[in-house]
């Protein structure tokens, strides 16, 4: 189907459904299903978290989240977890370390919440922080879920990064020494780890000629490397 004959067809979809008010957002189902399929497919048995700051209809969430394949949400924001937990949804994890004190109060305050929801941190204060929010609601005996994040970029000198920069926890000495501030503060819990290698997924792989071969190049080096330091991390904080 050529690009104007799916306007055409949008367009009629709207006439017939009387919406002539614009703008309006639409969303083509059968490329949606396609698309859902094509990721099911390209994950390999990897179950696919759904990322809301990209798919921004709780509608649409939930039609992902029913396929087969697809098993949670990154959510963008803590407020926005707890809006997706309240309608129904399970498994989220926030994408962000947050400083909202009053959704972290509200987080510790809901069962279903505290179980549904984990949030990400990177740093001693982010600890301090979310402690000093969660004190005087969290009940006695409950905690804050927690995901450490790992700086994932590939720097093999000194000046020279390829990938975000997300996290202060670049190696396993850090990831270690937060983990063990995570275990000593009663009122959170570390249940995972989680890292963004940027300069492979965020960076296309199909360009031709030296440019192409740098990337790929950079691309394989930087997935080895990250395969060990994740191994490292993994195992000094187990």
């Amino acid at each position: 189907m050529t690009t104007g004959e799916r306007v055409a067809r949008y367009e009629a979809a709207l006439a017939s459904a009387r919406i002539a008010e614009r703008p309006v957002a639409v969303c083509d189902l059968d490329a949606f299903d396609a698309n859902a399929d094509d990721l099911f497919r390209r994950a390999s048995g990897v179950p696919v978290r759904v990322a809301s700051k990209s798919l921004r209809v709780r509608a649409l969430l939930e039609r992902a989240l029913a396929r087969p394949g697809f098993r949670g949400v990154l959510a963008y924001t803590l407020a926005e977890a707890l809006w997706l937990c309240e309608g129904g949804i399970d498994d989220i994890l926030v994408a962000y370390p947050t400083v909202d004190r009053d959704a972290l109060a509200r987080l510790a305050r809901d069962e279903r919440a505290r179980e549904q929801i984990a949030i990400m941190v990177d740093e001693t204060a982010q600890l301090d922080l979310v402690e000093d929010a969660v004190r005087a609601a969290l009940p006695r005996g409950a905690s804050i879920r927690t995901v450490l994040e790992l700086d994932a970029a590939y720097a093999p000198l000194r000046r020279l990064r390829f990938g975000a920069l997300r996290s202060p926890v670049a190696d396993a000495p850090a990831a270690v020494a937060l983990a063990r501030e995570i275990a000593r503060r009663p009122a959170l819990r570390l249940i995972g780890l989680m890292a963004y290698e940027g300069q492979i997924a965020g960076v296309g792989d199909g360009a031709r000629g030296p440019y192409g071969l740098a990337v790929r190049t950079m691309q394989a080096l930087s997935a080895r490397e990250l395969a060990e330091r994740r191994a490292a991390v993994v195992a000094a904080v187990r």
